[in-house]
């Protein structure tokens, strides 16, 4: 369930910054496996799978969008995403070293449901280059909804998955069925779909293929970061309580709150300083590790290993579309 989520997020959070699918995949795939881990060996929550969700994409594009307009780009933007999940992760670590998990049982669920709103729809408006065929070549300019067509395959078989393969995760069945569709047409069409269609190979072990140079600290403006690292650390306290409360139901066991969120908090710490991405707990990949016999930390501990694996395997990405994990995201 991590896997397409992790890359897709990573991918479209990216891209803002300027870099290329494969480094946005690959990011979103290594702070992934940071945070699932960190979060799962102190959190209090057992059975919680950490990971990014949809409203820190947006929180964290608009910090962003926010930087770029003072001047920031290149490694200096994104120093300054991975210090806005920082921030996060140091005050989400004091909301629970203060007992704050308590107080946010009283924000109002209206105001947390319009936010997850707005959050979805301004995630479709942010798919809307990868599935409208972009960089296309004039080989291939009649073949443009070939990414669409993709994307719509992906969201149709996540639909139905659940019905028809109960047992297999709808995002895995989309996207592997979402990426067959795109290259069974593009065979038919004949030659080799441009770049900009396609994930591209990984980077691996390059380290600096992410890029977080540590000098500059001092030249961020942390008066318009420090505002989104506030609003990230409160959503993702939110989502990692609702994920841990969903989860007591299933296992019948009692999270603790305050070790969750200081759980949490060293998560997205870990996160931003192997890629940037910010998160929570989510409720889906929970439900189902714990279902599947997921025991406390063991499920994040080995999903962690996994995305970790699949990180480093650099040939992955050359076939995947980038209008599949659009539909995932959509």
């Amino acid at each position: 369930i991590l896997l397409p989520q992790a890359m897709a997020f990573g991918v479209t959070l990216f891209a803002i910054a300027g870099a290329d699918a494969a480094t946005g995949a690959y990011a979103g795939l290594i702070s992934t496996a940071a945070l699932c881990l960190m979060s799962g060996l102190v959190g209090g929550a057992p059975g919680v799978i950490s990971a990014p969700t949809g409203p820190a994409l947006v929180l964290l594009t608009s910090a962003l969008t926010a930087l770029a307009a003072h001047g920031l780009g290149g490694a200096q933007l994104l120093l300054g995403l991975a210090m806005v999940v920082v921030l996060a992760g140091v005050m989400q670590f004091v909301i629970g070293l203060a007992g704050g998990g308590k107080l946010i049982k009283y924000i109002p669920s209206p105001v947390v449901s319009g936010f997850m709103t707005g959050s979805s729809i301004l995630m479709i408006k942010s798919q809307w280059k990868a599935v409208t065929g972009a960089g296309v070549d004039e080989l291939w300019m009649s073949w443009r909804w070939l990414p669409a067509a993709a994307a719509l395959v992906t969201i149709v078989v996540m639909r139905l998955a659940p019905r028809f393969a109960p047992r297999v995760p709808a995002p895995i069945a989309g996207l592997v069925l979402g990426t067959l569709a795109f290259h069974a047409l593009a065979a038919v069409h004949g030659g080799t779909p441009p770049p900009a269609w396609l994930i591209g190979r990984l980077a691996g072990l390059q380290r600096d293929a992410i890029g977080l140079p540590l000098a500059g600290l001092d030249a961020l403006p942390y008066a318009v970061m420090l505002p989104t690292a506030a609003a990230l650390a409160v959503l993702s306290a939110l989502n990692t309580l609702l994920a841990a409360v969903i989860a007591d139901a299933v296992t019948g066991l009692r999270h603790n709150a305050r070790q969750a969120l200081m759980g949490q908090g060293v998560g997205m710490i870990a996160s931003a300083l192997v890629g940037g991405i910010g998160g929570s707990g989510t409720t889906a990949a929970s439900v189902i590790a714990v279902k599947s016999g997921g025991a406390r930390w063991v499920a994040g501990l080995v999903g962690a290993l996994f995305l970790f694996l699949t990180a480093f395997a650099g040939g992955l990405g050359s076939v995947l579309p980038i209008g599949a994990l659009a539909g995932v995201i959509i």
